[in-house]
């Protein structure tokens, strides 16, 4: 049987893993992503990322064999980007996408373009992490640096010219460069003459799934890999595990949880309006022709969950945590708990905004504060569908929860609740490596994806909704106490 190989390039971990063309995994292997601390960013080597992938890949091969892999599909965090020479060879270290040392770059991009005028081209808010903003860091302080370069390459397409030796982009990893306009997934050429910036560092454009070359062999003596085996960008990690949880159509939301919670409502078309710029919910192409992605998170999702565990319940475990929780009961706690612990994100973008808890009396038990996190988490996820539902004028039909909250059933229980609507839990371990197999395989589906269907419960989704109203006055009411602080 032929297997499909997908990478990831994650922020925390470097993975690749092979699957059957049915989705069912065979061999996984992983290392921790090297990162090296610069103030309160940090940096890559992308020499050190390639070989850290190379191992991973030798050992997913040593465990099904070079002949049995067909294909290849490479998957990555967005914004990280590197800049290399004629010859192939790095020029900068890898800046991260949470790196803070180009926020002058994006607080001019703010102004000139503007944010409305990128908006409306890129579908993107100006934000420190974007390419262009790192692109004009490195030539305002190396700009020798900046001489040499000759290609810009997010990570998936860097670990594809370490594979296949040539240089392609996809739209999905593209469009977070805030280089490339939307509607028509082309490079921004006269925004970059604009900006002074020279247009062709960014490589031709290929739709994600596209075959970009054989595995050559230089890459094979490291990795194990047969020659000429088929590589493809699958493209930004987000949008590959919303394909590969068959968020495949308009009028589907994948929910993509952890630490931080992605949400990515599925749209025919990009939104560009003025309301869709009141809202600051990005968007952006989705690995399937024609199909985009309008997209928001919550920041400290499941880092309030961490922050509960580890500062107020002594590291309880998590089957403790769920018991506890479960405690207070099946109705609303009566207690509001505002996950703003990294401020506040679309629809209501406050970077000022903090947490809060709202309603303790004397009555208020451990188990009400605990079952208090889980809901305020489900309250800000409605406040982004809502949002996102305002802009497109209809419900987003079927949600798809992924990630670390799929293994906690109270969690899942109070997202069907209080969005009041049902959530599907596809069986997927790793969605992201999963949809960058399928689209290294030129987008060849899942035949036997099965999932479980979490319904509203009759009675306590009604009682939840009645208190959402509540939960949705608490932010503009400690917006002026938060921002007087």
């Amino acid at each position: 049987m032929q297997l499909l190989v997908g990478i990831d390039v994650g922020t925390t971990h470097l993975k690749a893993a092979a699957f059957t063309p049915e989705g069912a995994q065979v061999a996984i292997a992983h290392e921790p992503t090297p990162l090296r601390r610069v103030g309160d960013g940090g940096e890559y080597d992308a020499l050190e990322l390639w070989a850290s992938i190379a191992r991973c890949l030798r050992r997913v091969v040593e465990a099904t064999g070079a002949h049995r892999i067909a294909t290849i599909g490479v998957a990555s965090m967005a914004e990280a980007g590197v800049l290399i020479d004629a010859d192939g060879a790095p020029v900068y270290p890898v800046i991260t996408w949470f790196d803070p040392r180009t926020r002058p770059q994006a607080a001019r991009l703010a102004q000139d373009p503007g944010t409305a005028a990128l908006f409306r081209r890129t579908g993107l808010f100006v934000m420190p992490k974007h390419g262009l903003a790192k692109l004009l860091w490195i030539k305002e302080h190396h700009p020798e640096v900046y001489q040499q370069g000759v290609t810009w390459l997010s990570m998936a397409e860097w670990i594809g010219f370490c594979l296949t030796g040539q240089r392609a982009a996809c739209p999905t990893l593209a469009a977070r460069t805030l280089a490339m306009d939307l509607t028509s997934r082309t490079w921004a050429a006269d925004l970059l003459d604009h900006l002074k910036l020279n247009a062709n560092l960014f490589p031709p454009l290929q739709p994600e799934g596209t075959d970009i070359g054989g595995v050559t062999k230089a890459a094979a003596a490291l990795t194990g890999l047969e020659p000429g085996t088929t590589v493809a960008l699958a493209g930004h990690d987000h949008p590959v595990a919303a394909y590969a949880a068959g968020v495949i159509s308009p009028g589907q939301l994948l929910d993509s949880t952890g630490t931080a919670e992605a949400i990515i409502g599925a749209v025919p078309s990009p939104i560009l309006t003025d309301d869709a710029l009141r809202t600051e919910i990005s968007q952006g192409p989705l690995p399937v022709p024609g199909l985009y992605g309008l997209q928001a998170g919550a920041s400290a999702s499941g880092g309030s969950v961490e922050w509960l565990r580890r500062e107020l319940l002594s590291d309880m475990p998590y089957d403790e945590l769920i018991a506890l929780a479960r405690g207070a009961g099946d109705h609303p706690t009566g207690v509001l708990f505002l996950p703003h612990l990294a401020g506040g994100g679309p629809p209501a973008v406050e970077p000022a905004s903090k947490g809060a808890f709202v309603g303790i009396t004397y009555a208020t038990t451990k188990a009400h504060m605990a079952k208090a996190v889980f809901e305020g988490t489900c309250y800000e996820l409605r406040h982004m569908v809502e949002a996102m539902e305002s802009l497109t004028g209809a419900a987003f039909e079927r949600v798809v929860v992924t990630g670390g909250h799929t293994h906690n059933p109270l969690w899942l229980q109070l997202k069907a609740d209080i969005l009041g609507r049902p959530v599907a839990v596809p069986d997927i371990k790793e969605a992201t490596l999963l949809g960058a197999a399928l689209l290294g395989a030129g987008g060849t589906g899942v035949s036997n994806r099965s999932e479980t269907i979490i319904s509203p419960r009759s009675g306590i989704s009604e009682a939840y909704n009645r208190v959402y109203d509540s939960y949705i006055a608490l932010f503009p009411a400690l917006r002026k106490l938060y921002r007087a602080q």
